[in-house]
C-alpha cells in the first residue's frame, strides 16, 4: 500500500509539474500582449494552486496515518458532531446554491465524538462536498444524525449517479478517481474520501458508501461518542435562490 501511495503520488505531483511548466513555456515562447500576460499568469497561478492543495492533503493524510507525540494529547479532544455539520453546512452554502441543491438535515440526538474540531470539520466537509458535486442541479442533499448511547451515526444521502460496481473497492483509495466527470478541471485530488476514512479510522469509527436502492449514494459514518443526549428531532434546510 505504501508503494502503490508514493508511486500515484510521484505521479500526480509530475503531471501537475508537468502542466504548470508548459503554462510558463508557451508565455514565453513569444512577444504578448500585457492582457495577454496577464491572463497566462491568472492561469498558472490556477495551476499551482491546485498543486498546493494536492499536497495539503497529502500532508493532512500522512498525519492522520501516522501516530505523532502529539496524538496522545489529540485523543483527549472531542467536539460536538451537530455543530461541526451546521458548520459544513454553512461552509458548502455557496456551491450548493451555485447548482441550486437544496441541503436538508435532521437529528435526533446531541453527541460529543473523540475527534478535534478541525478534523471532524475535515471529515464532515469533504463528505458533504463529494454529494454535492455528484448531485444534479435543483437536487436535494440529506443529511441525518442518529445513534445508540455508545455510537453516532452520520447519513449522508445524495440523489446523483450511485457508484459502479467496479468503483466499489476503489473509491477510498488514494488519487482513484472513478468517474471521469472528476476531472483535473474540477479540481479533485481524489484524496478527499481517503482523509475521510483515516479520520474516522483514527477516532475508532468507520465509513462506508453504497447505493441508495432510490438512487443515488448514501454514505454512513459511525463513531464511538459520550453518552448521547436525546433531543427534540429538529430539522432545518439550506434555501437556495
Amino acid at each position: 500500500q505504501q508503494k502503490r501511495f508514493t508511486n500515484d503520488a510521484a505521479h500526480e505531483l509530475k503531471t501537475d509539474v508537468a502542466i504548470v511548466k508548459s503554462s510558463l513555456q508557451l508565455l514565453s515562447m513569444r512577444q504578448r500582449t500585457v492582457e495577454e500576460y496577464i491572463r497566462g499568469l491568472v492561469v498558472s497561478l490556477d495551476d499551482f494552486t491546485r498543486l498546493e492543495s494536492t499536497v495539503q492533503k497529502m500532508l493532512t493524510l500522512a498525519r492522520l496515518e501516522q501516530p505523532t507525540p502529539d496524538d496522545r494529547e489529540k485523543l483527549l479532544e472531542s467536539c460536538s458532531l451537530r455543530d461541526v455539520i451546521e458548520d459544513a453546512v454553512h461552509q458548502s452554502k455557496p456551491l450548493a446554491e451555485l447548482k441550486a441543491i437544496a441541503v436538508s438535515f435532521d437529528f435526533n440526538a446531541e453527541a460529543r465524538v473523540p475527534i478535534n474540531s478541525h478534523d471532524a470539520l475535515l471529515l464532515c466537509s469533504n463528505i458533504l462536498l463529494n454529494a454535492l458535486q455528484h448531485s444534479p442541479n435543483g437536487a436535494t442533499v440529506r443529511i441525518a444524525m442518529e445513534g445508540t448511547q455508545e455510537t453516532a451515526r452520520l447519513k449522508v444521502e445524495d440523489q446523483g449517479e450511485g457508484i459502479s460496481e467496479e468503483d466499489r473497492a476503489y473509491i477510498f483509495e488514494p488519487f482513484y478517481r472513478g468517474d471521469p466527470s472528476r476531472s483535473r478541471k474540477s479540481g479533485g485530488t481524489g484524496l478527499g474520501l481517503s482523509i475521510c476514512k483515516a479520520i474516522c479510522e483514527k477516532a475508532g469509527g468507520s465509513i462506508e458508501m453504497v447505493n441508495n436502492p432510490a438512487g443515488g449514494a448514501l454514505v454512513t459514518v459511525n463513531l464511538p461518542a459520550e453518552p448521547l443526549e436525546p433531543v427534540s428531532i429538529s430539522s432545518a434546510s439550506v434555501k437556495v435562490q
